[in-house]
């Protein structure tokens, strides 16, 4: 079924999920025509099952970021900087 064929609410819908996984390459994002939410799936390891829903988009990527937060692994920190030195330029 294309776009064309779905009423305009819906394809609108499904136009902003599509925005939704442009702008966050980490999942896939569709929009359920018969649920009538917004779901998300990790494109990286989690927990068999993991996947985010929310009826309103504003509400699906701060859960996505919650997922993230909790299964991604951090970037080690950076070591602190010695006492009296000074950065590359000497300052």
């Amino acid at each position: 079924m294309s776009s064309a064929d779905v009423p305009g609410d819906v394809a609108e819908m499904k136009r902003m999920a599509g925005q939704m996984e442009e702008d966050n390459p980490r999942w896939i994002v569709l929009f359920g025509e018969y649920s009538r939410q917004f779901v998300a799936f990790p494109r990286f390891k989690v927990r068999s099952g993991t996947v985010v829903a929310a009826c309103y988009a504003k509400a699906l990527p701060p859960r996505m970021r919650a997922v993230e937060e909790r299964e991604l692994p951090r970037p080690a920190a950076s070591p602190p900087r010695p006492e009296g030195r000074g950065d590359a330029y000497g300052k």
